[in-house]
């Protein structure tokens, strides 16, 4: 396990509403209540891409070395008590070498530790240990008809980078996929106007849409930044 130095990697913190949690690495003895928790996730159908979560190769090696410093890995486990309620996963992209400044996010709380700011609180933890571990960017793929998440990164600074039209069926419903970036540092940002309150709304790009022409700047507008997170 690479570690960063000087990075304090279990954290006690307090709910919103007062109850004590704390942040730290994920363990090898977490992997049963972090895979029934991604599936009590996946079977609300609303927030995950699988319907049924199974684990891989790399999540077997996240949970025996959940930080890994040089690889650009980070799996960090919510718990309350002896209850593990959330997970975050950082890795580094999936392409090697060529994306290792690049950290992708994903992140999980269950029924009903939702709306207490412990998504918030595993973020705040993430960002922090990403500029140490020396990512650059760290990006995430968020369901457009999942506000809460769309909240939550909008609150942290997370630019819409595009979207890809209808790309899931959701119980017989088109849903679009976002895609949001945020740079590590100031002198990387790009400068965007409306951020997340509409998507894109400049961009006139067409694309064919069930045979009708769509503009991108059409798009209604998906979340205002002023939203309270409901992580």
């Amino acid at each position: 396990m690479t570690q960063a130095a000087g990075f304090v990697y279990t954290q006690d913190r307090i709910t919103k509403d007062g109850i004590p949690f704390q942040l730290r690495p994920a363990r090898v003895s977490d992997a049963d209540q972090i895979v029934a928790n991604i599936s009590a996730v996946c079977a609300e159908k609303v927030y995950l891409y699988t319907d049924d979560f199974v684990l891989t190769d790399e999540w077997r090696d996240a949970l025996i070395n959940s930080v890994d410093e040089e690889r650009g890995r980070l799996l960090l486990a919510a718990e309350v008590g002896e209850q593990v309620v959330g997970h975050l996963r950082l890795f580094s992209a999936w392409y090697g070498a060529k994306g290792r400044h690049v950290g992708e996010i994903g992140l999980a709380v269950i029924q009903p530790w939702r709306e207490r700011e412990i998504g918030k609180a595993m973020l705040e933890y993430a960002l922090q240990w990403a500029v140490l571990a020396g990512f650059q960017k760290v990006t995430a793929n968020v369901f457009a008809n999942n506000k809460r998440a769309l909240n939550l990164f909008s609150l942290y600074n997370f630019a819409p980078e595009g979207f890809r039209a209808k790309q899931l069926l959701v119980e017989g419903n088109y849903v679009d996929e976002i895609l949001l970036g945020r740079f590590l540092h100031s002198d990387q940002h790009v400068h965007r106007t409306g951020g997340l309150s509409c998507l894109a709304k400049s961009t006139e790009q067409k694309f064919s849409s069930g045979g009708r022409k769509r503009s991108l700047s059409s798009s209604k507008c998906l979340i205002h930044q002023k939203h309270a997170s409901g992580f």
